[in-house]
């Protein structure tokens, strides 16, 4: 009786080891996810100038070399925030870019500093660069910082 109730608990531990530490199978139905990571983010939402956005947020090298490269388009409400660890120079370029976009760098109170408005993919491989340092940078879709009103001195108002 013993011994058949140890076959029995020895059963179900390796039966229930098996569902517990097997490997998760892939999914069947493929995922939807950006170019630029392979886990969909939860955007931030936030505002600049009269506009209300959806902000990705790039803030790893990985994250911010890819930024919007190989993207087909970005909504009126979507934008991307580069986040970087200290205020610098940053420069952007248009590489793998197939629409044009408006770039804005904020500095470390995140006032804007520098904005490039419609730049368009066919500038590759020149960079643009903020004339002040700036700790964020975000990219829109082109005339979408027009359309929001959005001028030097603006706040991005978001919590990271």
């Amino acid at each position: 009786m013993r011994r058949n109730l140890f076959a029995i608990v020895f059963l179900l531990v390796v039966v229930f080891g098996y569902f517990l530490l097997k490997p998760n199978q892939p999914n069947k139905t493929p995922a939807i996810s950006s170019p630029s990571s392979q886990e969909q983010q939860v955007p931030i939402v936030g505002r600049i100038g009269e506009g209300y956005f959806n902000f990705e947020v790039a803030d790893t090298d990985t994250e911010r070399i890819q930024g919007l490269s190989g993207r087909t388009s970005l909504s009126g409400t979507d934008a991307l925030l580069f986040v970087f660890d200290t205020a610098g120079k940053h420069c952007f370029w248009m590489k793998d870019m197939k629409f044009n976009i408006d770039i804005m760098w904020f500095d470390a109170n995140k006032k804007l500093v520098h904005e490039k408005r419609n730049v368009a993919p066919e500038t590759f491989p020149e960079s643009f660069c903020p004339d002040v340092a700036a700790k964020y940078v975000v990219e829109v879709s082109a005339g979408v910082a027009e359309k929001n009103q959005v001028k030097l001195g603006s706040v991005l108002d978001v919590e990271l």
